[in-house]
């Protein structure tokens, strides 16, 4: 047994090696066993949600390239527990297309807890969106 193993600090990455300083409360898992597992979108998306309680958008505005980052680490995580919820009025000018603009001006380190800009960001909820702002950028984005 090599030491990764023996590490209480592992993660999955992309072959079946183990990756050592990982986050805490994870365990060791191979690409090959957790692909065995889960196979659908579904069961990734409700293995993160529920299992996991990774802040995600609904099943139906997210996409299974961004699950594949958030599970790969390309993309961090936001635990439900720590979500701070706020309320968006529905003024011109506080769309997604708004929000990002300011993020891109102001926070682009947001956007490493966003699904891709471009392509699948425009698809999530405004209120999805603005809970992550906020949560990040505290009293900032209020």
């Amino acid at each position: 047994m090599n030491d990764a193993q023996n590490s209480p600090f592992v993660k999955l990455n992309q072959s079946d090696q183990y990756i050592e300083d990982a986050p805490p409360k994870t365990v060791p898992v191979s690409s090959k066993s957790f692909s065995a597992k889960y196979r659908s979108k579904r069961e990734i998306y409700n293995f993160l949600g529920t299992d996991v309680g990774v802040f995600l958008p609904p099943y139906d505005n997210i996409t299974i390239y961004f699950l594949k980052e958030l599970m790969g680490g390309q993309k961090k995580m936001l635990s439900t527990s720590n979500i701070r919820t706020i309320h968006i009025p529905q003024y011109e000018g506080l769309g997604v297309k708004d929000i990002r603009q300011y993020l891109d001006e102001n926070h682009p380190e947001v956007y490493h807890y966003l699904p891709e800009p471009s392509l699948e960001l425009p698809k999530v909820p405004k209120q999805w969106l603005a809970n992550v702002c906020a949560t990040l950028l505290k009293g900032e984005f209020s």
